[in-house]
């Protein structure tokens, strides 16, 4: 059965081809975690051949580095807080 997670991502695909016009699999749509990276990759795919695509693979590559470099430094700030709390506590 598929969850919610799923199903939503499987209603955001039917409504990009309805609207866009352009086919996109489910994978592609969890690989872009952001709307700015779903973006990059739909608009390197519109502009293809090779060119067009490898920037917009390398600007998609870059922004999920930052969005896991962003996500690591707030698991740091929160086990910091943690510690805190327990020291404290």
């Amino acid at each position: 059965e598929a969850g919610g997670t799923s199903l939503r991502a499987v209603q955001v695909i039917a409504m990009i081809k309805k609207e866009l016009k352009k086919t996109l699999s489910i994978v592609t749509l969890f690989e872009c975690p952001t709307i700015r990276l779903l973006g990059a990759k739909l608009n390197a795919a519109a502009y293809s051949p090779q060119g067009a695509s490898n920037a917009g693979a390398a600007e998609i590559r870059g922004q999920q580095r930052r969005h896991k470099t962003i996500g690591r430094r707030t698991r740091q700030l929160q086990l910091k807080e943690d510690i805190h709390v327990v020291k404290s506590g």
